[in-house]
């Protein structure tokens, strides 16, 4: 494992701790990349938020966030999708697309749209998706997430509770009395 992917994992998966639980999850990761021939980031976002982060040497953003949700879609159509505040000199001339509120919402199609067509489904599969997602929250917890809006870090157990949010993969989190949002 190269020692860009060993950072990733650690930082996304292991809270930036090596020890034996890291150990495990390091095995865990090569083995899911490796039996479904994917590369290392892309298993991690499997279970942990996408990563943002190595913009690579090309002109292009490397990382995986980019490379999936901008990419060639930025080119063509001259729109971006910025996950992190930090705009790429290979994006600083396109138009930003963003999402304020409910994705379902007409306001924000436009951004739906590449959404969809950047994971490879209709516009119509992404929002039953959604309305699957909403379901099955409303059901666990009896509201939606992802109608809620909230300052939590939802990294730290305290805000992820606060917030519905499922509880970090990774340990050890900041508890509350170390978290930034507190």
């Amino acid at each position: 494992m190269s020692f860009p992917d060993l950072d990733l994992v650690l930082r996304s998966l292991c809270g930036n701790i090596l020890d034996r639980s890291a150990i495990r999850t390091l095995a865990v990761v090569k083995h899911v990349a490796s039996t479904f021939e994917l590369p290392i980031d892309v298993a991690c976002s499997l279970v942990a938020p996408m990563n943002t982060l190595g913009i690579g040497d090309s002109e292009a953003p490397a990382d995986l966030f980019n490379r999936t949700f901008n990419g060639r879609f930025a080119e063509i159509d001259g729109t971006v999708i910025l996950a992190p505040a930090f705009v790429p000199p290979a994006y600083r001339q396109y138009r930003r697309l963003t999402c304020a509120g409910d994705v379902l919402a007409p306001r924000n199609k436009e951004y739906r749209q590449r959404v969809a067509r950047a994971l490879g489904l209709s516009e119509t599969g992404l929002g039953e998706i959604v309305q699957r997602f909403r379901q099955k929250y409303r059901a666990l917890r009896g509201t939606a997430p992802s109608t809620r809006t909230s300052s939590a870090c939802r990294s730290c157990r305290c805000c992820t509770a606060s917030a519905g949010w499922p509880a970090p993969l990774s340990s050890p989190r900041p508890t509350s009395s170390e978290c930034s949002t507190r």
